[in-house]
């Protein structure tokens, strides 16, 4: 991802990340190898969900993001982007 903030480098602790199960839809994904705590968003390319099932019953996952601002950021406008990328495998 892009920085958020202009008085903390990424990653930090005041911009977080983690996926979750989607309401109605348990076991959509991989858990033990899923990022499902809070986590630092990172700068670069991380793998962060697994095994996402395609089947229509249960294909959706959430991610939640927590965004704090740092004692030091002046006001104003801020802005990231997050990428995500997926591609197809079995598991």
């Amino acid at each position: 991802s892009t920085a958020l903030w202009e008085s903390v480098s990424i990653p930090s602790s005041y911009y977080k990340y983690k996926v979750d199960e989607y309401p109605g839809e348990a076991d959509s994904y991989n858990a033990s190898g899923s990022t499902t705590i809070w986590t630092n968003v990172p700068e670069v390319n991380e793998t962060f969900l697994k095994f996402l099932d395609y089947s229509n019953s249960t294909d959706s996952a959430e991610v939640d993001i927590a965004i704090e601002v740092p004692p030091e950021e002046r006001a104003g406008t801020r802005n990231s982007t997050i990428i995500f990328t997926g591609w197809y495998a079995h598991e």
